[in-house]
């Protein structure tokens, strides 16, 4: 429950509470400089004037508890607010990090993939510079070492050319 903080609200709040208590004074005082009241019956206007001081410091609280209670209800809500757009801002940045991250892990995926294909090329590659660096030197060694008469009559590599 929310108590209106208008000019007039808190105009009638004052007078809620001026009222009795001025009562209680101009009660006294009037007893005091004219005593309107037997001096027998002088604790039942005591009682009275006292009952009135009670009353505005009942008035006074219940208007400062409900002032309070206003100021903290608007306080709690304005940080519930805060709270729920702090929420909604995490939870935002928590969908980008994992949109983030699903394209991240894609990309390296597709990475992880192309280097498999290189390395297998690499290899097809290393397995036909072999077969190329095998001939090379059974030519050179047919060459450089063996007779070129019967070069034409045996076979120029470790595998058939044909």
């Amino acid at each position: 429950m929310s108590i209106p903080t208008d000019p007039k609200s808190s105009l009638r709040h004052f007078w809620a509470g001026f009222v009795p208590a001025a009562a209680a004074i101009l009660l006294l005082l009037v007893q005091s400089l004219r005593p309107f009241v037997p001096h027998e019956q002088q604790g039942i206007l005591l009682t009275l004037t006292g009952w009135l001081v009670c009353v505005t410091l009942a008035v006074w609280t219940w208007c400062v508890v409900q002032d309070t209670a206003g100021r903290f209800e608007r306080r709690n809500e304005t940080a519930d607010t805060r709270q729920q757009l702090l929420l909604q801002q995490i939870a935002d940045n928590h969908q980008e990090s994992q949109r983030e991250l699903k394209r991240q892990s894609a990309a390296i995926q597709a990475l992880h993939g192309r280097l498999e294909a290189i390395e297998r090329r690499l290899g097809r590659m290393e397995k036909h510079d072999t077969e190329t660096d095998e001939d090379i030197e059974h030519l050179r060694s047919m060459v450089l070492r063996e007779n070129l008469a019967d070069f034409g009559e045996r076979r120029l590599g470790p595998r058939p050319l044909s």
